[in-house]
């Protein structure tokens, strides 16, 4: 019943996030101009691991997962994202972010700081 209400503020959030995070790391956003649930934004990180970034972005204290909710709790890549045409490498290099009624501006900025530093570091890291 709130969804019509707070559909336009989750989604500020998510454009905010999006703008901190700027186009230096990398990252594609899914589904771009589908339509979609207001508050969720998944992510395709290119050559990097969605579970890793899942699991840097949790010793952060930030909660993200990978794939899509289809998958949730799978080590394979989401079924839904490879019915998109997704490739399974592409696919395993997602991440999903969403945001709700406690989410707040400095959430996402922390977020989008924190996601494009471990980005870089798991970048460089592969590169080795």
């Amino acid at each position: 019943a709130r969804q019509p209400k707070s559909a336009p503020h989750y989604e500020a959030l998510l454009a905010g996030f999006w703008a901190e995070l700027g186009e230096d790391h990398g990252c594609l956003r899914v589904g771009d101009g589908a339509e979609r649930a207001p508050g969720i934004l998944t992510l395709e990180v290119s050559d990097v691991e969605g579970e890793a970034v899942m699991i840097n972005m949790d010793l952060e204290g930030i909660a993200i997962t990978t794939g899509s909710t289809c998958a949730l709790g799978s080590a394979d890549p989401s079924p839904g994202l490879l019915a998109m045409g997704m490739s399974r490498k592409r696919a395993s290099s997602t991440i999903r972010l969403s945001v709700g009624e406690g989410t707040r501006a400095e959430h996402m900025s922390r977020a989008a700081s924190t996601l494009g530093m471990i980005v870089s570091r798991l970048r460089s890291l592969a590169r080795r």
